[in-house]
């Protein structure tokens, strides 16, 4: 491949260009290169699964962000993740909760005046 440098044309391999411009689209330089299904699973597993696995979790929207579907194929960012459905809350949970100032419901309503003493 040809890249054209100032008056120069430099030969670079394919592989290499496509570091080249993954890094320029990481830093904000370019619009990121979609790959379709087989070349995501390539880069991100060590055994890729088949193609009809990644449909189907294209479909079901495991795959974040989504992939676009191009005609009869789909276009998924370099940096897409799968997300597995069975975690239905991704975020964190917090640490300490934070137990009402006046004690819980159930305890003002059981002690009275005496809920704000007991505490966990």
């Amino acid at each position: 491949m040809l890249w054209p440098v100032g008056c120069l044309d430099i030969e670079i391999s394919q592989t290499l260009f496509r570091q080249l411009y993954n890094e320029l689209s990481e830093a904000g330089g370019y619009m990121a290169k979609l790959l379709n299904l087989q070349e995501w699973a390539e880069e991100t597993y060590s055994k890729p699964p088949s193609l009809s696995t990644l449909r189907r979790w294209a479909r079901e929207g495991r795959i974040y962000p989504a992939p676009e579907l191009h005609g009869k194929e789909y276009k998924v960012q370099h940096d897409a993740t799968y997300v597995d459905p069975s975690k239905k809350n991704l975020r964190p949970k917090p640490k300490h909760l934070k137990l009402p100032s006046g004690g819980t419901l159930l305890e003002r309503l059981t002690h009275g005046e005496k809920a704000s003493s007991l505490r966990r």
